[in-house]
């Protein structure tokens, strides 16, 4: 996990690095740039693969080991801040044939907004029960959880070519 913190902090880093620098700040200069739709895709395909990370590789390896459910909590925030920002991640005009993004999330973009709220209700569910220390309900939570990624993957993300 800390590295996923070290990997964001240094792209977020480069990528103030790289803004122009010419002449004093105007007020348009100091307007937030909008990111182009390869950042877009960037930023969509890191957090999805963040985010399963989070979910199989902590979540999921540490209810299999055992793992105390109260040192788990990190995991399933981080899933419900990615939920948060899936969203506006996806603004009209964002498609691109390099993604595996399908055409119907713009299409049906309130449906697909709300399977995204959805995932972030099912992680903070599991955050709660992390916090609490309830080990069972924490397992008990997890199959919801990949349930809400499922339900979205499902209608919105086509599979890989090749």
């Amino acid at each position: 996990m800390r590295l996923c913190l070290i990997v964001l902090t240094s792209a977020s880093l480069a990528a103030c690095a790289s803004a122009p620098t010419t002449g004093p700040a105007s007020p348009a200069a100091s307007a937030p740039a909008t990111p182009t739709t390869g950042q877009l895709i960037a930023a969509r395909q890191a957090g999805m693969h963040m985010a399963a990370t989070l979910l199989y590789t902590g979540i999921k390896n540490g209810v299999e080991s055992g793992a105390d459910a109260g040192k788990l909590a990190h995991e399933p925030e981080g899933i419900a801040l990615w939920a948060r920002a899936i969203p506006g991640l996806f603004p009209a005009g964002s498609a691109r044939a390099d993604s595996r993004a399908k055409p119907e999330i713009w299409a049906n973009k309130a449906d697909f907004d709300r399977k995204a709220a959805d995932l972030g209700r099912e992680a903070d569910r599991l955050a709660e029960l992390a916090h609490a220390g309830d080990k069972a309900g924490f397992a008990a939570q997890v199959p919801a959880v990949q349930a809400a990624c499922a339900a979205c993957h499902v209608v919105y993300r086509s599979e890989p070519a090749g």
